[in-house]
């Protein structure tokens, strides 16, 4: 373990860097990483790799398991959906007459992802810390049926009580910020696949739609493997 956080801490600086420009410029910097002649997917999937350790270790205080488990668990789950909302990503884009090739599909999507991941550990905590400082007794609940595998019949069971805790309703809020956060990210870069695919403003609206009709089973199906996974 302490040869791989030496070896994550090297990387650091180039990965800073990448995400002070990706940032700045999303579609730019897609285009400049695409522009060479011989795409290496070393740069994308080293980026979203520092990006996973990141945020998983913004959201290690709110672990309970042994962290060599969480971080396997974590790790293997985080990489299946990536891969899943990646291959709808490039079905959505491929049905409305894409071109671009798959790797440079995938090499976008790897460095978007990476700031999703961010996004939503900043937001995750933010909003969970929120709970246990206004409401220490319901946060200790969620968390007790989170880690039996039970939340879904839980959140059905207290509805009443979630919408009469002040401190849900506030965790509630940032966790709304979060989701419409990650929403504007993917607009905001979207103009970068229609750039690859070359196709016109009206069908890149159609891949859109078509991504995120595609994202419902998905989401489903990897809230199904997140909650046999804790049990």
């Amino acid at each position: 373990m302490k040869d791989f956080l030496e070896k994550l801490i090297t990387l650091v600086p180039a990965y800073f860097s990448d995400l002070l420009n990706l940032m700045s410029g999303p579609k730019r910097f897609a285009r400049s990483r695409l522009s060479g002649k011989a795409l290496s997917m070393e740069g994308p999937l080293r980026f979203i790799g520092v990006s996973f350790m990141i945020s998983w270790i913004i959201k290690a205080p709110l672990n309970r398991l042994d962290p060599i488990i969480e971080l396997g668990t974590d790790g293997a789950f985080v990489l299946a959906y990536v891969a899943l909302y990646g291959g709808a990503l490039c079905l959505a884009w491929r049905i409305v007459g894409g071109k671009g090739g798959l790797k440079q599909f995938f090499a976008i999507h790897f460095y978007y992802a990476g700031i999703l991941l961010l996004i939503m550990a900043c937001f995750y905590l933010a909003a969970m810390g929120l709970l246990r400082a206004l409401d220490p007794l319901l946060y200790r609940d969620l968390y007790a049926a989170a880690y039996s595998g039970s939340l879904p019949s839980f959140v059905l069971q207290d509805l009443d009580r979630l919408w009469q805790s002040q401190g849900y309703r506030f965790s509630l809020i940032l966790q709304i910020l979060g989701f419409g956060s990650m929403l504007g990210w993917i607009v905001v870069g979207w103009g970068a696949y229609r750039k690859l695919s070359r196709l016109t403003r009206v069908r890149s609206v159609l891949a859109g739609a078509l991504f995120l009709l595609f994202c419902l089973p998905i989401a489903a199906f990897t809230f199904l493997i997140a909650n046999a996974l804790v049990k």
